[in-house]
C-alpha cells in the first residue's frame, strides 16, 4: 500500500464503525451491543453480496429497523439484543 492512500478495505471498515457509532447514539445503546447485532446482520448480507459497496447502507437500515422494533416491543433492557431477531 502506498503511504497516504487509504485502502478500500480500511475505508469500508471505517464506514461500518461509523454506522455502529451512529446507531448506538441514535438508540441510546452501548456500541458493543449494537456491534453484535450489526456484525450478525453484516455476515448475513455478505453471504450473498457480489458487490459490497452499499453494504453499510443496507446493514444500517436493517439494524435500525431491528433496534426500533426492539425498543417499541421490549425496550432495550428486556430480552437483550442477542436474541429474538429473525434474519
Amino acid at each position: 500500500m502506498v503511504p497516504g492512500i487509504v485502502s478500500p478495505e480500511a475505508e469500508e471498515h471505517e464506514k461500518h464503525i461509523s454506522a455502529i457509532a451512529s446507531l448506538s447514539e441514535q438508540h441510546h445503546l452501548p456500541a458493543e451491543r449494537v456491534a453484535e447485532v450489526y456484525e450478525r446482520e453484516l455476515a448475513g448480507f455478505m453471504r450473498d453480496a457480489l458487490i459490497t459497496t452499499y453494504l453499510p447502507i443496507f446493514v444500517t437500515r436493517r439494524v435500525n429497523e431491528l433496534l426500533r422494533n426492539l425498543s417499541t416491543s421490549d425496550g432495550p433492557t428486556r430480552g437483550g439484543l442477542s436474541g429474538g431477531f429473525a434474519s
